[in-house]
């Protein structure tokens, strides 16, 4: 697969059985109406996306993720925006994907090994020049908040569901603090892998 830095972006994920009227019939469907309601919502902030017709090519598989547009991703003046994969497994559809807020998706380069300088430097001019922001298009800081709040507005809209809003309980709160205590910011755990090929 290709690497991916997930930095200064929205991030969703919808869940459903296979059978589901939204799932349709085939992966691709999914696919186009997701990417339909993520179009939609964004022309809320006069942002005009398009979506891509060009299928990954495997010579083009170990590149950085957002270096090239697959079929129903989008794109805007030409530039990846909005990257999407998604996973069937026991009846069921993961869709995931990434709309890019700002630019920092543009330092992964900088985790390339030192050595492997010409693919950082094709690298860097690639995501420079098929990529773009939110904050690009548009010449200011858009918010996560912002952004979120419209696509799940249009989501349901578009799907014709109703939702409800949720947060997380006292217990997920408390177990979401206990990994971030005894894991997640633990140096042990972040630098599990030996990083010396990182500047």
């Amino acid at each position: 697969g290709r690497s991916i830095l997930h930095d200064e972006e929205l991030t969703y994920s919808i869940v459903t059985p296979e059978n589901h009227p939204f799932a349709g019939s085939t992966g691709c469907e999914m696919y186009r109406q997701v990417s339909q309601i993520l179009i939609n919502a964004l022309q809320g902030l006069a942002v005009y996306g398009v979506m891509a017709e060009e299928r990954t090519s495997q010579e083009n598989m170990n590149g950085a993720c957002f270096s090239q547009a697959a079929r129903y991703e989008i794109t805007v003046l030409g530039r990846k925006l909005v990257g999407s994969a998604q996973r069937r497994a026991e009846r069921h559809i993961l869709q995931h994907g990434s709309v890019l807020l700002g630019p920092a998706h543009k330092r992964l380069p900088m985790l390339i090994p030192v050595k492997e300088h010409h693919r950082r430097a094709s690298m860097i001019q690639t995501l420079n020049t098929r990529t773009i922001s939110l904050s690009e298009i548009l010449g200011r800081v858009v918010h996560f908040d912002e952004l979120a709040e419209r696509v799940s507005e249009t989501f349901f809209s578009y799907a014709a569901l109703s939702f409800d809003s949720g947060y997380l309980s006292d217990d997920e709160c408390r177990d979401v603090d206990t990994l971030i205590r005894t894991k997640y910011s633990r140096p042990e755990w972040t630098f599990r892998r030996k990083m010396d090929h990182v500047e």
